[in-house]
């Protein structure tokens, strides 16, 4: 018969086994009692910190156990004007939330609304209405949609210049709507600029418009631009003092 041998214990082995062991069950114990102790947040510049502490339970340093990462995601990017929201959890306490937030493209006149490149309109939000357009007529749903897919086109300095909006359809003289994309921009230099949204990207080159229209006329002189041509001139009308006008296409 085989003589059977006994297997020594590797010492090495069981004293490393015990110490992984220990390590693993030190680790557990300190996420299980780990605490939140810092949040940063970034990408806000029109929602407070202060709002989105408060709309989370964070402000209370909840134990990193109870944070659901997905819900509290989606929690946060239910406040007004945050697009999305992404969430990290370090292991030394801190929170980090990643905002991405809706740009506000107009203010609607006589009202506590606004609208956003999302196409969401919020009531009762605290932002800066003098930095977007008023928007002085009311729109139907579809052409709402059709301004604001306009408008998001715009850079942000263009649109920051446009002071107020109008909704100004081309009608014949038999009362048949002829264009209807078309509106008026009342700009903060004082220059008034018709444009129909299908023609909207025309409208980035207004401040090189502009300047080419001051060498022709001179410094301050303002009047109407009408960008709304299919081709690719814009047509300007010098406010003059009796109002007559004088066209130039530019």
């Amino acid at each position: 018969m085989q003589k059977k041998t006994k297997r020594k214990l590797n010492k090495k082995r069981f004293f490393g086994l015990l110490i992984f062991l220990a390590i693993g069950a030190i680790f557990i114990t300190y996420l299980l009692n780990l605490k939140v102790s810092n949040v940063l947040i970034t990408g806000t510049s029109l929602v407070s910190d202060a709002t989105i502490i408060r709309k989370t339970n964070l402000r209370d340093y909840p134990y990193y156990k109870d944070i659901k990462k997905k819900d509290l995601e989606n929690e946060i990017s239910a406040i007004p004007l945050i697009a999305k929201t992404k969430i990290t959890k370090g292991l030394n306490g801190t929170i980090k939330i990643m905002v991405t937030e809706e740009m506000p493209l107009m203010y609607f006149e006589n009202t506590n609304k606004i609208i956003t490149s999302a196409n969401n309109i919020y009531e009762n939000v605290k932002t800066n209405k003098t930095t977007m357009p008023t928007l002085k007529t009311s729109l139907s749903r579809e052409t709402l949609e059709l301004l604001v897919k306009a408008l998001k086109k715009l850079d942000n300095n263009i649109l920051n210049m446009i002071s107020e909006i109008e909704y100004s359809p081309t009608i014949s003289t038999e009362g048949k709507t002829i264009d209807d994309k078309r509106f008026t921009f009342y700009m903060n230099d004082g220059n008034i600029a018709y444009i129909n949204t299908i023609n909207i990207d025309k409208f980035n080159n207004y401040l090189a418009v502009v300047s080419k229209t001051m060498d022709t006329y001179g410094a301050g002189v303002v009047g109407t631009f009408n960008f709304d041509s299919g081709t690719s001139n814009v047509v300007f009308q010098k406010k003059d003092s009796d109002s007559s006008g004088s066209e130039n296409k530019l």
